[in-house]
């Protein structure tokens, strides 16, 4: 026996089978490979385009939509319906008043020798303003219908508005889908999104051994301390 006594043994005992140990070794390994690699991102295409149909539809609505879009949203524009009322209105009433209805108003003055009377001037201003007064009303009538009927193609394109909207956004979010596919791509093969770090918690937080102590005696001296205790207490007592 030692004057001390010897040491305590500390051993590691293997928490695994050895079918475990092995596999735990071969991830252990393969994740230490994988650390601040990226990995290959599939290349193929991962986002579907257009359909068929739905390209047809865009071509029509392009085509077609376009054209409505444009039309119904510009504002009302008087000139057309002026014209109308110039060719159609205003010159063949002109045409009959000066051919027509002057020599009608002069005939009777005509035969009393009076085409110079103030009679007769009073007579052709009556009947000029009453042309002006005519030709003004079916002027604003002619106005109040176009613009009624602008506004009418207006609300009526509405449906077709929203379904070229529709298709616009469509489009959009299939674009959308084509740009975000390449970025995809490139964060799936940066180091940081690599799929091997979701398996680092299982091969880091894995117990593999359990340290056990074992062995180890009590020296002389430990053996002596009790008695030099006992005899130190009686001595103290006697005193």
């Amino acid at each position: 026996m030692g004057l001390f006594g010897d040491d305590p043994k500390l051993d590691l005992i293997s928490l695994l089978t050895p079918g475990q140990q092995g596999l735990l070794d071969q991830l252990t390994k393969l994740l230490g490979g994988q650390m601040g690699e990226g990995i290959t991102p599939y290349e193929g295409q991962m986002v579907a385009g257009e359909s068929g149909l739905q390209k047809d539809v865009f071509d029509l609505l392009g085509e077609s939509g376009m054209g409505m879009l444009e039309s119904a949203l510009q504002p009302f524009d008087p000139e057309s319906a002026t014209q109308y009322w110039e060719k159609s209105v205003k010159a063949p009433m002109m045409e009959t008043w000066e051919e027509d209805i002057i020599p009608e108003i002069m005939e009777p003055f005509a035969g009393m020798g009076a085409l110079s009377s103030g009679g007769l001037n009073r007579a052709l201003a009556r009947s000029g303003k009453e042309l002006t007064t005519g030709l003004g009303a079916t002027l604003a009538d002619i106005l109040f219908r176009a613009e009624e009927s602008h506004k009418g193609r207006q609300f009526g394109a509405i449906p077709q508005i929203m379904s070229v909207l529709g298709a616009g956004g469509t489009q959009r979010g299939i674009e959308q889908e084509r740009l975000t596919e390449p970025f995809t791509k490139w964060q799936m093969s940066q180091p940081w999104a690599s799929p091997w770090l979701s398996m680092l918690g299982p091969a880091l937080g894995t117990r593999a051994y359990e340290p056990v102590v074992s062995g180890g005696s009590s020296g002389l001296l430990d053996a002596l301390l009790p008695a030099a205790g006992t005899a130190a207490g009686g001595w103290l007592q006697g005193k």
